[in-house]
């Protein structure tokens, strides 16, 4: 739907995309008076986070009393976000001593997360359906005037309207 050239399609697309994000509770250091505050970041850096957790070298870094603060780079490299020169100091000093309220100032991150009812799913995918179906004819003469985007590759899978149509009538 993202494809399609109605703005209202590419709204609705928006609204149902589904996208991983990782939310932690943080202590700026470069500001440290705020406190506790929630960050919101994608998988790439979860991941390397991740990886520090299961490393025997480097499991502990999280540790309130002997962990290690975490020093955040961000790159653009190629018009993207890139996070690989991230690391975690090698000196360790306790978070009582850089924010004593820590702990009874972390946020319960699941209040963050948005989920929606049973019919809000619902009348997101008659919507969903309706759009496709209504798509105005490409010059190809199959409904949808949809393009793949570039680098999609082996990705796209070609179906029928038809096809289409039945998998939309069993969600």
């Amino acid at each position: 739907m993202y494809r399609t050239n109605s703005d209202d399609d590419r709204e609705l697309a928006k609204s149902v995309r589904a996208y991983k994000q990782v939310l932690a509770n943080i202590i700026d250091l470069n500001d440290v008076k705020a406190g506790v505050q929630v960050w919101s970041f994608g998988v790439t850096l979860g991941k390397m986070l991740v990886s520090y957790l299961e490393s025997p070298d480097t499991k502990d870094v999280l540790d309130a009393t002997s962990g290690s603060n975490f020093i955040l780079v961000k790159d653009i490299v190629d018009g993207y976000p890139k996070y690989s020169n991230s690391r975690f100091e090698r000196t360790v000093t306790p978070l009582s001593q850089i924010y004593s309220a820590w702990e009874s100032d972390c946020k319960d991150l699941t209040s963050f997360i948005k989920r929606k009812s049973y019919e809000e799913l619902t009348a997101v995918v008659k919507e969903t359906r309706e759009a496709l179906l209504n798509a105005p004819l490409s010059s190809s003469g199959n409904k949808g005037n949809l393009t793949p985007r570039p680098g999609a590759g082996d990705n796209v899978t070609e179906v029928e309207l038809s096809d289409l149509e039945a998998k939309l009538n069993n969600l």
